[in-house]
């Protein structure tokens, strides 16, 4: 798949997935969601794909949603409902998706494009990399963004952010949990090969069992949770591939 709004790729062991229109700020319309989703469903059904890697073609990695749809622009039969769903699908199949997603993000992202970056497992950033919910300013609300944000940030810094629309640098995303990695843009390169290697040491089965089990839990106290968590340590444990390793790392 290679177009105008979302190019795919396979590399040694990752899905290549690039946001292809940073001239015009990669913004999420009805056709560039056609494209994600159809790109997540080649990355999740290849075998050989290990991580999903999120990335654009230039300094504006995502700059929100295009809301033609909210003036009755929108060509054929999508309507604004079936695109701010399909935004919402997209977010919710990145956090369910068996294989780990990982953003890499290198300028300017906004809106809509926190919302990519917030349901990423892992984010990784350059240092000249800003964030900002501008979406106020219109009068709206970064309204599918919010579950997502406060997952990774809480309540009340989200809405700090909504309310003000502040712009972070990375290193401001980095201390408040939205940025796992900040790199230079020298060695961000180097950096993020690094990040990718160590990744394909990881088991498959376990970094999918890991996204499923932070999910089933994530809103358990620590006593309520317990009784998944060793289902969950068991079952893996019991697995003959496991049971092989385990006895060679011994």
């Amino acid at each position: 798949m290679g177009d105008s709004r979302v190019n795919y790729a396979e590399d040694a062991g990752l899905a290549l997935v690039t946001l292809a229109d940073s001239e015009r700020g990669n913004r999420i319309n009805a056709a560039r969601l056609e494209a994600l989703h159809e790109a997540f469903d080649r990355a999740e059904a290849a075998a050989g794909v290990r991580a999903i890697v999120l990335r654009a073609n230039g300094p504006r990695f995502c700059l929100g949603m295009d809301f033609s749809f909210f003036l009755g622009q929108v060509a054929g039969d999508v309507d604004a409902h079936d695109a701010v769903a399909d935004y919402a699908g997209l977010l919710v199949r990145m956090r369910q998706s068996p294989k780990p997603v990982i953003a890499l993000v290198d300028g300017e992202v906004k809106a809509g494009g926190i919302g990519i970056v917030a349901a990423s497992d892992v984010v990784i950033a350059s240092e000249r990399t800003t964030f900002q919910l501008s979406e106020v300013y219109l009068g709206l609300i970064p309204a599918n963004v919010l579950p997502f944000l406060i997952e990774r940030i809480g309540a009340r810094r989200a809405t700090v952010l909504t309310l003000t629309a502040k712009t972070l640098s990375a290193d401001a995303a980095q201390a408040i949990g939205l940025v796992d990695e900040v790199h230079s843009a020298d060695a961000l390169e180097k950096e993020t090969r690094a990040f990718f290697k160590n990744l394909m040491r990881t088991a498959p089965h376990a970094l999918a069992e890991t996204k499923r089990l932070v999910a089933e839990i994530g809103d358990l106290s620590p006593e309520a949770a317990l009784p998944a968590t060793a289902r969950s340590l068991l079952g893996l444990a019991a697995r003959e591939d496991v049971r092989d390793a385990i006895a060679s790392f011994e």
